[in-house]
């Protein structure tokens, strides 16, 4: 799934908390089982340009959180050419 993720290179990502605790899984990103990489080269590649609610995967509660992909890797420079604004 993540060379997917690499080679589609989407414009956003939008992250959502789900309890998956029926599964007998943690929060997301939270082990190499579940998407550790995953969440690393998003957090990597995206910035967050919106948070409503709690951080997923983080904080208990409802949480949503829509991110633009970097110009580059690590940075925090995101294309301006968007209608998205940040509130």
């Amino acid at each position: 799934m993540l060379a997917s993720m690499k080679a589609a290179r989407p414009k956003f990502i939008v992250l959502v908390r789900r309890n998956i605790k029926e599964f007998g899984e943690s929060n997301f990103g939270a082990t190499p089982r579940y998407g550790k990489q995953m969440l690393d080269w998003i957090n990597q590649e995206y910035v967050t340009m919106k948070l409503i609610g709690t951080e997923p995967f983080e904080e208990e509660g409802m949480g949503i959180k829509i991110m633009k992909r970097r110009l580059s890797p690590g940075s925090d420079s995101i294309r301006k050419q968007t209608n998205f604004q940040q509130r």
